[in-house]
């Protein structure tokens, strides 16, 4: 077939039609048939009424940032705020990360909360609970007309089994299999006081006092793979306490 008989390709004319934004501006929208112009049209106009910033570009990303900095960095402890990145890098981000914020459907959230089916129900919690948080802050700033995130969802992974606490003779065996002074002094202190790891770490002379036998709890040590600071913020407000120093630890 010569060149003469190929048909042209047919070139759509799309429709166009603007809407005027509540600063004056307009936004244009065009589509194929007159039918799908409408609809946009519709649910542009929709999420205007509904406060929403139509002309926001913002990915879940770069709004996931914004949250993390202003919500959480703030008012949160290291460890806290380490958890929450682990939970958008390694499971939320890599899903919606690159999708504009207001695009996000609930059946994205729910392939999330999917991909997590064979995971604990304590990682589940945490994810669920950032994605509410993420898409609530949006709601109320005007970058998304509802959250996708249904109040229907709920974790449904495996609970962790609560620790057992090691029976007087697991103890001692631990400790006669430990030779290093150091690592033994430290399993000495966490049998005898509870105390968390942090804690330990962060114990001082002067938090000692030998002559009324009582360890003042006041410091916690943020353990990282290439520092570890001190610092007076405990896990709970409880967590500042006052407990007895036994005669063991006092050897």
């Amino acid at each position: 077939m010569s060149s003469k008989d190929k048909k042209p390709k047919k070139k759509y004319e799309y429709l166009t039609k603007a809407i005027t934004m509540p600063d004056g501006t307009r936004k244009f929208f065009r589509a194929k048939t007159q039918k799908e112009l409408d609809k946009k049209i519709l649910c542009a106009q929709i999420m205007v009424n509904a406060g929403v910033d139509i002309c926001s570009e913002e990915t879940f990303g770069q709004f996931a940032q914004t949250w993390y900095d202003l919500y959480k960095k703030p008012y949160l402890r290291q460890r806290s705020l380490d958890a929450i990145k682990y939970v958008l890098n390694l499971h939320i981000l890599p899903a919606i990360g690159n999708y504009r914020l207001r695009d996000i459907s609930p059946m994205q959230i729910q392939a999330i909360m999917a991909s997590l089916s064979g995971k604990s129900n304590s990682l589940q919690s945490k994810v669920l609970s950032n994605l509410r948080s993420i898409f609530n802050v949006a709601q109320e700033n005007g970058l998304v007309a509802k959250s996708p995130v249904s109040q229907m969802l709920k974790p449904t992974g495996k609970r962790t089994r609560e620790k057992e606490a090691l029976t007087p003779q697991e103890s001692q065996l631990l400790l006669d299999r430990v030779q290093n002074a150091r690592a033994k002094t430290f399993l000495m202190i966490a049998l005898h006081t509870g105390m968390r790891r942090g804690e330990i770490v962060a114990l001082r002379w002067e938090d000692i006092d030998f002559k009324k036998k009582i360890i003042h709890v006041r410091h916690n040590a943020v353990i990282r793979e290439t520092s570890t600071t001190i610092s007076e913020e405990l896990k709970t407000k409880a967590g500042r306490r006052d407990l007895p120093l036994s005669e063991i630890l006092e050897m």
